[in-house]
């Protein structure tokens, strides 16, 4: 826990971003296969504890809290996360080519990624 500028009594918790600049970690609200709604978190953190990839990571200031993807890359889609979350603020969208219309025109799947894959079968 560090001090903002050692001045008052305001906790926060440091970011490890490595070379991400603060405008990069802005639009980082989603991997290859889900998506993070900050809106709907509510910074319980049960995503980051179930996540085996450590795919999530948290802003937790006094003022300004809930998850964020810290490591997109490393995301391989268990849906750990989207199951365990409450809050419906993560949001499955991996859809497979083979289960996308050749005319392009669907969108990715919602909620938990099931419901685009049973329409189709």
């Amino acid at each position: 826990m560090t001090l903002l500028g050692g001045q008052g009594n305001l906790p926060t918790q440091s970011l490890e971003m490595g070379k991400m600049n603060s405008r990069e970690l802005s639009h980082q609200r989603k991997t290859d296969f889900i998506r993070l709604d900050i809106q709907r978190c509510e910074a319980c953190w049960n995503c980051i504890e179930v996540c085996p990839k450590q795919v999530l990571g948290k802003i937790d200031l006094i003022w300004h809290r809930h998850a964020i993807i810290r490591n997109a890359e490393a995301c391989n889609g268990c849906k750990k996360c989207v199951r365990t979350c409450e809050n419906e603020a993560l949001e499955y969208i991996y859809v497979p080519k083979s289960h996308v219309a050749t005319s392009g025109s669907e969108r990715p799947a919602s909620g938990n990624g099931l419901s685009a894959y049973n329409k189709s079968r």
